[in-house]
């Protein structure tokens, strides 16, 4: 091979790699939502009003992007948390990316909303990446 042949082929394996990085990028996504979390609701526009308003337990309400890296870093704490208050506290997750309406005053993702009766007992902005902290978090807001 000569040098044009071998600039031609390394050309050729960058932008393989280079095509690649959308599909990582979207596995990176799907992985990264709690829809699934059998202990955790995806709220919409069409749910927000039962899910939340409704509900018959204080609900910690989390605000997120799939694209996140805080919010990212903050799921396992809010799976736990949801696994531990399962019984006690409603868990939900509202995508600020596709629920714009529901999120119009959130400017800083992860935010985290408790709600009791309908109404706003206490929020952090920010993720907290602590299970002590979390769980006292909580443990505050459904006391009141």
């Amino acid at each position: 091979m000569d040098k044009v042949q071998l600039t031609i082929a390394a050309f050729g394996v960058r932008l393989l790699a280079l095509a690649s990085i959308p599909l990582i990028f979207a596995y990176y996504i799907s992985t990264s939502s709690t829809a699934h979390i059998p202990h955790i609701t995806q709220v919409t526009g069409k749910s927000f009003q039962s899910e939340i308003m409704e509900a018959k337990t204080p609900v910690v309400v989390v605000y997120s992007a799939k694209w996140c890296p805080a919010c990212s870093a903050y799921k396992p704490f809010i799976e736990d948390a949801s696994k531990k208050y399962n019984a006690v506290v409603k868990f939900v997750t509202i995508d600020v990316d596709e629920e714009v309406q529901l999120s119009e005053k959130i400017d800083v993702i992860p935010t985290t909303v408790i709600y009791n009766k309908g109404l706003v007992t206490t929020d952090h902005i920010g993720a907290i990446l602590d299970t002590d902290r979390l769980n006292k978090f909580i443990d505050e807001a459904i006391k009141k």
